[in-house]
């Protein structure tokens, strides 16, 4: 193995194979085309807020508004470039933590969650303690 003290341009040429990477470079900055925004209404966290790729391919009918819903939703429909993520371009958005260990957690937290499987006019259920 050969000591290296000071690195200069000639070192990273393809041609020293010790200190080559392969690899491409990506955008440090991406905009995103056909940017929109909708806020919905729902009650049910399991009810599906937006048609899935597979439920389109398969001709299913996307899902309908909940006009009555008692919480908001926000929904973000854009078109990225090659190697860029959605779920980074939201993290850069909303400046939060983009873990599923962090959001499972936000998930549980919210008060939405009582409402599961309850109809938007129907109350929750709650425990009754005797």
């Amino acid at each position: 193995m050969r000591l290296v003290t000071s690195l200069s341009e000639p070192d990273f040429s393809p041609f020293c194979r010790e200190y080559t990477l392969s690899g491409s470079y990506r955008n440090i900055l991406h905009l995103p085309k056909e940017l929109s925004w909708s806020v919905l209404r729902y009650t049910d966290p399991d009810v599906p807020l937006a048609q899935s790729d597979e439920d389109q391919l398969l001709g299913n009918d996307p899902p309908a508004p909940d006009p009555k819903g008692r919480f908001l939703a926000l929904q973000i429909r854009l078109i990225l470039g090659t190697a860029a993520y959605a779920t980074m371009a939201l993290r850069e958005v909303t400046k939060t933590d983009t873990s599923s260990h962090f959001q499972t957690g936000l998930t549980l937290a919210s008060e939405d969650q009582q409402f599961k499987g309850v109809d938007g006019d129907d109350p929750p259920m709650t425990s009754v303690e005797t």
